[in-house]
């Protein structure tokens, strides 16, 4: 791998030099052109040096790395964020594909975090324009066998397991084969239009057409798919879709 520059934003010195010692030992491949205690000095160290990579705290007095984000104009770099536990800034950071490494960081998933970050920066620009627009569909990011799509929430019909990966069926008639398992998309995807109805399934309700009642009972979705619903989901797919009519 060629030579990275990159620098190191975060607000605890113990973290930032921890951090750069393990660069520095173990991840050859970096070169550190420097580091930042807070968002203001983040963003100034990066104009001044014009990094490929940011190492980026999420929690920061004042301004949170997300913040300092959206200051930035032009977001040409990766970001691999460093943060303490949290579901909310986890599940931001996993809708469009970064890495992302927990406190205290351990060597091993570093050194895969930085092996991944081949390629272009459109993953960035993805993860802002949900940051930016809170309230309208979400975009996320699906990398399969042959590339990378951006698509929106409401463009996925539903979600089916495959052993350890998934095949994604979307509103264009297209599918992908993703190395995601079902659990993964149903903790990431909204649980307001995703449910999971089968040990095997999850759809998107605004695409259900139809219930034909049985024991567990099937769901028709607008595409003509039959989707099974488990016995133990019935009771509750039913009244969803009540709720939504």
């Amino acid at each position: 791998m060629a030579p990275i520059t990159a620098v190191i934003i975060d607000d605890e010195k113990k973290v930032r030099e921890a951090l750069y010692g393990i660069l520095k030992k173990y991840c050859t491949e970096i070169n550190i052109l420097g580091l930042a205690n807070s968002a203001d000095q983040g963003i100034q160290l990066i104009k001044d040096t014009n990094p490929s990579l940011v190492f980026l705290d999420v929690q920061m007095p004042e301004k949170s790395g997300f913040d300092m984000l959206r200051e930035m104009k032009d977001v040409d770099f990766h970001v691999i964020f460093v943060t303490s536990y949290d579901k909310y800034a986890l599940k931001a950071i996993k809708y469009s594909a970064l890495d992302y490494l927990i406190k205290p960081v351990n060597i091993a998933d570093l050194q895969m975090a930085i092996a991944k970050i081949e390629g272009k920066t459109e993953n960035v620009s993805v993860f802002l324009e949900n940051l930016n627009n809170p309230t309208s569909a979400k975009k996320i990011v699906i990398k399969h066998a042959k590339g990378i799509r951006y698509a929106y929430e409401a463009e996925i019909i539903r979600c089916q397991s495959d052993g350890n990966y998934s095949k994604v069926f979307f509103k264009d008639e297209t599918m992908l084969f993703v190395s995601k398992n079902l659990k993964e998309f149903e903790e990431l995807l909204p649980k307001e239009t995703f449910l999971r109805v089968h040990q095997s399934h999850i759809i998107n309700i605004d695409f259900v057409k139809a219930y034909n009642n049985g024991r567990g009972g099937s769901l028709e979705m607008h595409n003509g798919d039959k989707i099974s619903v488990a016995r133990t989901r019935k009771k509750d797919i039913i009244q969803r879709l009540a709720n939504k009519n």
